[in-house]
């Protein structure tokens, strides 16, 4: 038999605030103790490069890269080489987005729970995490890091904190009627795509781009199916 709503609100709103502020603590570690660039090398190579603003220990579960060139440049990227030296078990990922201000975006992106083996980074060391080949020299490319515009956040390092959406979800169906369970799924997804940054990778309606969205939009099906199964099989 299904709770009765109005006996268990004050366990709703709490399992509510758990769920949204464990989404908040999950972050990555946002880029304040790095910096990045780019420059080009011989041979038509990019280099991508992070600098640590302070000593520091640390695994690195995630990397995004932005960069964006004029819409009407004409070239192709090639081979993408990680440095598996300074950052153990590391590779990389390119894809292209949708142009944004006249220009095409492209994301290079690492994003592993696992991480690459945890080191040590000396202060305001350059460290190349990755190059790529080009098919022309890319000087003449007008190659730059997207930072600005609202095409995507231009440069994430960091490491997951991990997290307990799915098996806070699995408590909210034990213990949630229909409609609370429904309300609060979708009020989690209403408030990430509108304006509060409890995503992963934060929030707004951009998020819908986003390849983990699909994770988070199979939520409420997973709790109606939940919800059909327990109306067919009622719990005693």
């Amino acid at each position: 038999m299904l709770m009765n709503s109005k006996v268990h609100t004050k366990p709703f709103l709490l399992l509510i605030a758990l769920f949204i502020s464990h989404s908040l603590f999950a972050q990555p570690v946002a880029t304040k103790g790095f910096q990045a660039n780019i420059n080009s090398k011989p041979g038509n190579t990019v280099a991508f490069r992070i600098r640590p603003i302070a000593n520091t220990t640390t695994s690195f579960a995630l990397f995004n890269f932005c960069v964006r060139v004029p819409a009407a440049t004409s070239f192709t990227w090639g081979t993408i080489t990680p440095n598996t030296t300074d950052f153990p078990l590391l590779s990389i990922s390119r894809s292209e987005l949708p142009q944004a201000g006249g220009f095409r975006v492209f994301l290079f992106e690492f994003t592993n729970p696992a991480g690459t083996t945890s080191r040590s980074y000396t202060a305001n060391t350059s460290y190349e995490v990755f190059t790529v080949t080009t098919s022309v020299d890319p000087t003449t490319l007008g190659l730059q890091l997207a930072h600005e515009g609202t095409e995507t956040n231009w440069f994430y390092a960091g490491t997951y904190a991990g997290t307990l959406m799915i098996p806070m979800v699995f408590v909210m169906m034990l213990v949630l009627d229909a409609w609370l369970l429904n309300l609060s799924l979708g009020l989690y997804l209403v408030l990430g795509l509108s304006f509060a940054p409890i995503f992963f990778h934060g929030g707004g309606w951009s998020y819908l781009q986003q390849p983990t969205f699909g994770y988070l939009a199979a939520l409420l099906p997973a709790a109606w199916g939940w919800l059909a199964l327990l109306r067919r099989h009622p719990r005693k």
